[in-house]
C-alpha cells in the first residue's frame, strides 16, 4: 500500500472520529482509485461502528480483577511444573545409579576374568 493511499485513509479515519463522512469528497478527489479507495473505506466505516470506546480507568480495573481472580490457576501450573521437575529429577538419578551399576559389573568381570591366569583362546563360532 502506498503513502498516498496511507494518507487518505487517515484523513477518513480522522473524519470518522470527527463523526464527520468525508468519503464522498475524498472519492471524488481522488477519481482513479475510487473503486480501491470506496472498499476501503466502506471497511473502515464498518470497524468504526463495531468498536466500542472504554473508560480507561474502568477497563483496568476490570483487567485487574479477572487477573486476580485468575491467579489461583497460575500457581496451580507452577506446582504441577514443580512436582514434574521432581520426577524427572528422580528418573534422571535412577538413570545415573543404573549406569554406575553397570560400569561396576564390568569392571568386577574385568577383574574375577583377570584373575584366572589361564588364557583360553577365543573360539569364533563355526
Amino acid at each position: 500500500m502506498n503513502n498516498e493511499i496511507v494518507e487518505l485513509l487517515a484523513e477518513h479515519a480522522d473524519g470518522l472520529n470527527l463523526e464527520a463522512d468525508v468519503s464522498g469528497q475524498l472519492l471524488e478527489e481522488n477519481s482513479e482509485r475510487s473503486a480501491e479507495l470506496a472498499t476501503l473505506f466502506e471497511l473502515a466505516r464498518a470497524v468504526k461502528t463495531t468498536l466500542v470506546p472504554v473508560n480507561a480507568a474502568a477497563f483496568k480495573a476490570s483487567l485487574r480483577h479477572r487477573l486476580a481472580r485468575h491467579s489461583p490457576q497460575r500457581h496451580l501450573i507452577k506446582r504441577i511444573t514443580s512436582s514434574q521437575n521432581v520426577i524427572w529429577v528422580v528418573v534422571a538419578g535412577a538413570g545415573s545409579v543404573l549406569s554406575i551399576a553397570g560400569v561396576l559389573l564390568i569392571v568386577l568381570r574385568k577383574v574375577k576374568s583377570s584373575g584366572n591366569t589361564e588364557r583360553q583362546p577365543i573360539s569364533a563360532p563355526i
